[in-house]
């Protein structure tokens, strides 16, 4: 005797149909039909599945069916003939139907395509022309038939779901390093909340965007029963702020908020200008790394940046008293440095149009390893009246395509291609 989640014995049409239940029975067991001599599409089962023979995720046993945009994703045990999509099939005509191999169990089928659960949960794997997994064709229609949340779904039926408008307001705000969440939130039908599911949010995670860009509405899901939900025409817009000055006291580190006026740390794209006082020392530390490239317009610093790790660009000017890096990669349109630490200046893997520094204090030196490449015009003075300090930029991977002026003891360039301007070399 068949048994079928749907139907036992089938020799009809079946069409844009479902089932959740589990079946266990011996012979032709299947979430979907039992035994199947007649068309299947858009469908599919998601109840457990047990037998001994002919036992699939969808159909048992098919003959002469033709089956196409089903799925199947319950797990399946059986004796012999057992299958995550069809336990026997004795035709060719199964086509664009897929079974979850994980939720199975089971990594074969007498017809139909495997997938993670990953891959099934993304709607690239069943509408392109060649999908995100390598099937060809799949041409299932998501704008009449199904609907899909990407990441939290399977395909879904649109027949048994109510069409439900999110909107809230529109906002633009400058950045201040807290998260946003949506504002006078409503809805076209007053939803049932069992069946709205996730966080309502404009990107960036449940807690709501923080960084400068352009957001849009999103976050919920629905299942079966629920929504085919659509977002109304409003976004969120953070604009950067203008400028953030360090009161973190005599030194601390970038990536702490505390240490920026107002909270509000210079990451990402978020802060145009950055401005340090006279005798703090910044670190911009390990945490920055994790964080992606700093990009600022501009950052003048009566004190001292010491660069540990992570990548910081000024498309503008970078103009500090003092600086040292350890780690790293630093850009800029223009870095100039007037240091006076006896420390002197060390420069790690830097890339600047123009270079001027001045260090009168100590010697001008390269972190082991690390390359300078300047597009521009090269300014190196390392002296103090009648001191003059070492100029020591030896690394292979240094190169400076315009002259460089350089006033110091000894002095130690190396570039691809060296062009030197005025110099002036008391020792060697």
């Amino acid at each position: 005797m068949a048994l079928g989640g749907l139907v036992g014995a089938n020799d009809g049409t079946v069409s844009t149909s479902y089932s959740t239940g589990s079946v266990s029975g011996f012979n032709s067991v299947g979430g979907l039909i039992g035994s199947n001599g007649g068309p299947i599409r858009n469908s599919y089962a998601t109840g457990s599945v047990s037998g001994s023979n002919y036992v699939g995720g969808l159909v048992g046993s098919n003959f002469d069916g033709a089956i196409s945009y089903t799925y199947a994703i319950g797990r399946i045990t059986g004796a012999s003939s057992v299958g995550g999509l069809v336990g026997f099939n004795d035709t060719n005509s199964v086509t664009s139907s897929y079974w979850d191999t994980a939720a199975s169990g089971l990594a074969t089928s007498a017809a139909g395509v495997g997938m993670t659960t990953a891959s099934m949960q993304n709607q690239a794997n069943f509408t392109s022309a060649t999908a995100a997994n390598g099937n060809v064709n799949p041409n299932w229609d998501f704008t009449n038939t199904w609907v899909m949340y990407n990441g939290y779904t399977y395909p879904l039926l649109r027949a048994f779901m109510t069409p439900l408008t999110v909107s809230a307001n529109s906002a633009v705000i400058t950045y201040d390093n807290a998260a946003y969440s949506p504002t006078g939130v409503s809805y076209s039908t007053t939803p049932n909340p069992n069946l709205l599911l996730g966080t309502l949010n404009y990107g960036g995670g449940a807690q709501g965007p923080v960084n400068v860009g352009t957001y849009t509405l999103g976050g919920l899901y629905s299942n079966q029963q629920g929504y085919i939900i659509t977002y109304g025409s409003n976004t969120l817009t953070i604009n950067p702020l203008a400028s953030v000055t360090w009161v973190g006291g005599t030194s601390g580190n970038w990536s702490n908020p505390a240490n920026w006026a107002g909270g509000a740390i210079p990451d990402y794209g978020n802060v145009l200008r950055v401005s340090i006082p006279g005798g703090d020392t910044v670190t911009y530390d390990a945490a920055m790394a994790s964080l992606g490239t700093t990009v600022l317009t501009s950052l003048t610093s009566a004190g001292t940046v010491l660069m540990s790790a992570g990548s910081l660009d000024t498309t503008g000017a970078f103009s500090t008293a003092g600086f040292e890096q350890t780690g790293g990669v630093l850009s800029a349109g223009t870095l100039k440095i007037n240091a006076t630490s006896a420390s002197g200046v060390q420069l790690g893997d830097i890339t600047a149009g123009v270079l001027s520094v001045s260090s009168k204090g100590g010697p001008i030196s390269e972190l082991s390893g690390a390359s300078v490449d300047v597009t521009g015009a090269t300014v190196l003075t390392a002296e103090n009246g009648p001191s003059y300090y070492g100029i020591t930029l030896g690394s292979s991977g240094n190169s400076f395509g315009a002259p460089i002026t350089s006033t110091g003891s000894s002095i130690d360039l190396q570039s691809a291609g060296l062009d030197l301007g005025n110099t002036i070399a008391t020792g060697a």
